[in-house]
C-alpha cells in the first residue's frame, strides 16, 4: 500500500467501521475531506467497497499490532 500518512491514519480508523461523521470528528477534518481521502484510499486499493476496506483495515490492524494489543 502506498498511502499517505493521513490516508493510513484513516485506513486504520476504518477497522472500527466508523461513519464519515465519526471519522470527521475523530480526526478533526471536514466530512468533505474524509470523503476525499476515502476515495483516494479506495482507488489505491483497487476500488474496494467500504465494507471491504473495513475488513482489510481489521486484518491490517491485527497484523501490525504486537501480540495481545489488538
Amino acid at each position: 500500500m502506498d498511502l499517505t500518512d493521513r490516508e493510513l491514519q484513516m485506513f486504520t480508523e476504518m477497522s472500527c467501521g466508523p461513519t464519515n461523521k465519526q471519522l470527521s470528528a475523530g480526526l478533526g477534518i471536514t466530512i468533505r475531506t474524509v470523503k476525499f481521502h476515502l476515495e483516494n484510499i479506495r482507488i489505491k486499493l483497487g476500488g474496494l467497497s467500504r465494507l471491504q476496506m473495513c475488513l482489510l483495515a481489521v486484518h491490517h490492524r491485527i497484523a501490525t499490532c504486537p501480540a495481545g494489543h489488538v
